[in-house]
């Protein structure tokens, strides 16, 4: 008989409540999964099922704000139903299609911004993801080209995007090398160099009319690292960078939580035996100080996946004089438990660089030391 599988141990409640499940919904997976023994997966996709129902049952009926709302609750449900399944199998599959089907749905209802589905060509496949505008923005409007790590992609970055798009700024939600549709889809493996893939994102965006060349990089967990990287080889198209959760370098991380190993040598296509020299490429290696751009890091401390101490180097290395890091006290990742303050944060911090409304920025001064900020 088949054991039922868990809830995976990187879906904590903070990181759910953040990233679009209610509350409410992880107390029922909480209850059917950790106390009726029930297998994860299944009660994610019934309970995503039911509220995809009920949406397009909105839909019909004309309510338009009740069935995007509710569609991007059953997508995020589908999201984490296959989650914990690393390969694409026919399981996988399926599940992952109903979850980008539905957000789909979600974002062509959605009427607080414009979502135009991008496919930019990269090595023998596509780079996908979506160029998303504040409604009736100039054709100059600053962007964000945004990127998530290893395993949360852009339906899950699409949490923390939003805040952007509200203090309008168009972004580039786009799954990279090894992330969602682009590895799924084309079988584009995750690259240490993620600076090459970035740079024809930037160069799209530039050559594009509708959006300015006022350009931000944000990335999430693993993400953070990439931009980072990017923005040491890309410095002279990049106005500013986030690094939410990242770090410096994987490979300590990796060792201390070998179950990412296989993550790893699946989404970059080596072997397991392998991995270590691959994911030793992951690392800045100075690349920091060429970061002279304004800078923001914002990290949990402590950190159970990439100690603050990791991405605390990108901070003390990068030549910038404006640059600002942010711990959140608890020990999660990519500042989850304080996630409603964490964004506002990046979104305001972003506003200020984009729009040159730094008059009363506090990093108008020198470098600003780490801040404990209570979550």
């Amino acid at each position: 008989m088949t054991q039922p599988r868990p809830l995976p141990k990187g879906q904590t409640p903070a990181r759910l409540n953040a990233r679009g499940i209610d509350f409410s919904d992880y107390q029922k997976i909480d209850y059917r999964v950790n106390r009726k023994g029930e297998d994860c997966v299944e009660v994610c996709r019934s309970l995503a099922h039911h509220l995809d129902e009920v949406a397009l049952e909105k839909q019909a009926a004309g309510h338009q704000l009740s069935a995007c709302q509710l569609s991007y609750k059953a997508a995020a449900l589908y999201r984490i139903s296959h989650y914990g399944i690393l390969e694409f199998d026919d399981e996988k599959s399926a599940l992952y299609q109903k979850e980008l089907e539905v957000f789909s749905r979600a974002l062509s209802l959605d009427t607080r911004f414009s979502a135009e589905r991008t496919e930019i060509p990269y090595r023998e496949g596509k780079l996908v993801g979506w160029l998303m505008k504040p409604l009736n923005c100039s054709d100059d409007v600053p962007v964000v080209l945004a990127t998530g790590g290893i395993t949360g992609f852009k339906e899950e970055v699409h949490y923390v995007i939003t805040h952007f798009l509200e203090r309008g700024i168009a972004v580039l939600n786009i799954d990279g090398p090894g992330q969602g549709e682009t590895f799924y889809h084309y079988g584009i493996g995750v690259e240490p160099e993620s600076e090459l893939a970035h740079k024809v994102m930037i160069d799209y965006l530039i050559d594009r009319t509708d959006v300015g060349n006022n350009i931000a990089l944000y990335g999430l967990c693993m993400g953070g690292l990439l931009v980072a990287r990017t923005a040491a080889a890309q410095r002279d198209k990049v106005k500013a960078i986030v690094c939410m959760g990242g770090g410096y370098e994987l490979t300590s991380s990796v060792r201390e939580h070998p179950q990412f190993e296989a993550v790893f040598a699946y989404r970059g296509n080596v072997a397991v035996d392998e991995i270590y020299p691959f994911v030793d490429r992951f690392g800045m290696d100075t690349l920091s100080t060429k970061i002279d751009r304004p800078l923001l890091i914002i990290h949990n401390r402590p950190d159970f996946l990439i100690p603050s101490s990791n991405v605390k180097r990108i901070y003390e290395e990068a030549t910038t004089s404006d640059k600002q890091q942010v711990y959140f006290k608890g020990a999660e990742h990519n500042a989850h438990n304080a996630n409603a303050e964490a964004c506002a944060l990046a979104a305001d911090w972003l506003v200020e660089r984009l729009f040159n409304r730094q008059e009363n920025a506090s990093t108008s001064t020198p470098a600003k030391q780490a801040d404990l900020v209570a979550g």
